[in-house]
């Protein structure tokens, strides 16, 4: 099966604070999909600013995000399980790229589970983020993935999302199908 590319956008001196941008990927049902996304920042005007993932334009407390960070010998972790978006911290460092893979995955039903792999470099020290989240909508199923920041801020992007088919519900493909009795079972 094949990812179909559904975005491919790069953005210059645009701030998502005050402009957000909601990809539109009703064409793609979250039941049948799940979803990649390659994000790299840079350029950011003089400021660290934390883009923040939603769904469906939903921004209650719907959102349980789990993160880890560290660099030397230390590492802190967080839980927050009502926080309204799923935010992937220092995304864009003032004068530094970003690099992060995203992954959505999940039916309706269910929790849609994100998890989200960063590089980046803060300080002059090389960092790499991993961090998961859940949405807790179980309702809907994701027609828009919604990006903004926490501050307001100029920056560039590079962003390409894919949607890549589930192999099937419940992991098995029917391809063929019969009845079989005691007796062809032994002949065959």
């Amino acid at each position: 099966m094949k990812a179909i590319k559904i975005f491919d956008e790069e953005f210059t001196s645009r701030n998502f604070n005050s402009s957000p941008l909601s990809i539109d990927t009703s064409d793609y049902d979250s039941d049948k999909f799940d979803y990649e996304m390659v994000l790299f920042g840079y350029g950011v005007a003089n400021a660290d600013v934390d883009f923040q993932i939603r769904f469906n334009a939903d921004s209650s407390t719907n959102y349980r995000r789990y993160y880890m960070s560290g660099t030397g010998s230390s590492a802190g972790g967080q839980v927050n399980d009502s926080r309204d978006a799923l935010i992937l911290v220092d995304m864009r460092r003032s004068s530094y790229p970003t690099l992060a893979r995203i992954s959505i995955t999940g039916s309706t039903g269910e929790e849609r589970y994100v998890s989200w792999l960063a590089s980046g470099t803060t300080n002059s020290n090389s960092i790499i983020r991993k961090s998961s989240g859940y949405w807790k909508n179980t309702i809907d199923s994701i027609a828009s993935i919604d990006l903004t920041s926490d501050i307001s801020g100029n920056s560039d992007a590079h962003i390409i999302v894919y949607a890549i088919p589930k192999v099937s519900q419940g992991g098995w493909e029917k391809v063929d199908s019969g009845s079989i009795n005691r007796s062809n079972v032994n002949s065959n």
